[in-house]
């Protein structure tokens, strides 16, 4: 259960700098353009000396307007917080899911405000009768205001409880992406509801069963295995998705990363999913970035599903990453396709890291093994009994080579890289001399248990010093 913010915090909660998209469209607009778009907001009434002169569609319009044209004007955006505070009991469910859109757009965290919306919007839909139209309609406001407040990174608040109310209401009428994004959202924020997921799980096993979207399923799944829902009638309603006959599912690299997670993470190796998706990674072996071949391989160790096609296969597509031109491949497609070469790169590690640009924007550009992905890579080799030479050896010198060039090396990776190659028999003297030179940098970071595996690993591997001796001590 998450933790709602202290209520001693401002109201307005915005970052120390725009976003990088609003920096990059803010650039792209001229100083004429900058002056016509405040000129037209201004004739809108943001005028605080007349605040109650804008009404709710044209407050709707200028934040849409705004927000689309990167406009970060704090300024703008206070006092249009301010007209959208008072006319929040007059604003219709569309314009509460367009003011919030605009918000996540230009990433402006009003806290007031958003509780404002959200209590309109939770009164609006309790109180309105729902046909099948209207509930079409409802439930697609509500998968774009719980995608606002994901965006906007919104806690759990007392006023929540109506919404997940309403969301369990709504369950049949969402969209396959609508349901995942809502389980995504719970999944960020660590909430769990059991009433809304079992009707989430209920409405996917008996309407959905063989024709749930792939990436929508993919992203379903994995919060469900985030949030550790039990559920295995839900984990056999995905692997009779999967291995339905009448269609293909589309997936990418990540979704593909992500689903195999969640059956791992939930203990289940179900041989009808690691088998044939395996077989569909060899096939997109030129697509996947770094991050991705890392998080394919602790699935399928965490799984214990031992594919010996995909290793073997994903062994030279690691070692062929080693510089930058030998990871500038193919170039990647932009669109989802079945079991086709697969689309969208979005490595954000578990869908959190906001550091890496998405879709076409990223293609190859960057994709660099980073100490990580290289220890979860030995570790699943090495856990799976799969020891290509070739494949240790690059490891071992990329890893000497970061150490040369002070790039970033944590106290898990230092563990984790000394046990995988003790148990693949690959531990090279280089290799434990280069990983023992950081225990002092990390020591502080270590974990008991860690340090216990250090010692372990040195042990076996007959390694001496004065470092492990001082350092990793019983």
């Amino acid at each position: 259960m998450a933790v709602s913010r202290a209520s001693a915090s401002p109201p307005l909660l915005r970052p120390p700098a725009p976003p990088a998209f609003v920096r990059a469209q803010r650039r792209s607009l001229t100083r004429r353009q900058h002056a016509l778009l405040r000129q037209s907001v201004d004739k809108a009434s943001l005028d605080p000396s007349n605040p109650l002169q804008m009404g709710a569609r044209e407050l709707c319009h200028a934040a849409m307007n705004a927000s689309k044209q990167g406009y970060a004007d704090m300024h703008f955006w206070r006092r249009l917080a301010d007209q959208g505070k008072r006319l929040a009991g007059s604003l219709a469910p569309r314009e509460v899911s367009l003011l919030l859109s605009s918000l996540a757009r230009i990433a402006y965290r009003d806290v007031a405000l958003i509780e404002a919306l959200a209590t309109q919007l939770m009164r609006t839909l309790a109180t309105s009768k729902q046909d099948e139209q209207t509930a079409t309609a409802s439930a697609q406001v509500l998968a774009n205001v719980v995608d606002a407040l994901t965006r906007l990174d919104v806690w759990d608040r007392p006023l929540f409880a109506s919404l997940h109310e309403q969301l369990q209401r709504h369950v049949t009428a969402f969209s396959d992406q609508q349901l995942a994004t809502i389980c995504l959202y719970y999944a960020k924020q660590n909430l769990y509801r059991a009433e809304l997921f079992d009707a989430i799980s209920q409405e996917i096993r008996s309407n959905r069963r063989t024709t749930l979207d792939g990436l929508a399923m993919a992203h379903i799944a994995h919060a469900f295995a985030k949030l550790q829902v039990t559920d295995p009638q839900l984990y056999e309603a995905f692997a009779e998705n999967i291995q339905s006959e009448h269609r293909q599912i589309e997936l990418t690299c990540q979704a593909l990363c992500l689903l195999l997670g969640a059956f791992a993470r939930m203990n289940i190796a179900d041989a009808s999913v690691f088998g044939p998706l395996g077989h569909l990674a060899v096939e997109w072996r030129a697509y996947f970035s770094c991050m991705e071949i890392a998080l394919l391989m602790h699935a399928y160790a965490k799984a214990r599903f031992r594919h010996d096609e995909m290793m073997d296969s994903f062994a030279d597509v690691i070692v062929a990453k080693e510089t930058a031109e030998g990871s500038a491949g193919a170039p990647r497609n932009d669109a989802a396709k079945p079991w086709a070469a697969p689309p969208r790169y979005s490595s954000d590690r578990l869908l959190n890291d906001k550091t890496r640009p998405s879709g076409s924007e990223m293609g190859r550009v960057n994709d660099r093994w980073s100490a990580s992905d290289l220890a979860h890579i030995s570790a699943a080799y090495s856990k799976l009994d799969v020891i290509p030479p070739h494949l240790f050896g690059f490891i071992s010198s990329r890893i000497q080579t970061m150490v040369k060039m002070n790039a970033s090396v944590n106290s898990s990776d230092i563990a984790e890289l000394l046990m995988a190659f003790t148990r693949a028999g690959r531990a090279d003297i280089m290799l434990l001399a280069c990983l023992a030179q950081l225990i002092p940098r990390r020591i502080d970071d270590f974990r008991p248990h860690e340090l216990r595996t250090v010692r372990r690993a040195f042990d076996e591997a007959g390694f001496q010093s004065d470092i492990v001796e001082v350092y990793c001590a019983e």
